[in-house]
């Protein structure tokens, strides 16, 4: 599901992200396993995102450590 979470911007006015993310399971004997832990991936990934901040997120190095930590977390 989307993901919409507000990023840690304090000080300044609202700033928020939102995220699809698509999982690649390899082996079709998992999938039941994922869809079950669905709703807390879905957590983790939405608490993370709340103590990211905006400025982390930019460029392509924050593209890569967002992915990163989405992996991490999926894992």
């Amino acid at each position: 599901p989307e993901i919409v979470s507000n990023l840690n911007a304090p000080g300044r006015r609202a700033s928020f992200v939102r995220l699809r993310a698509k999982l690649e399971i390899s082996r079709q004997e998992d999938v039941a396993a994922v869809t079950a832990a669905m709703p807390r991936l879905v957590d983790l990934f939405a608490t993370y995102l709340r103590e990211v901040r905006p400025d982390e997120l930019r460029g392509s190095a924050g593209s890569h450590r967002l992915r990163e930590e989405l992996i991490a977390r999926a894992t």
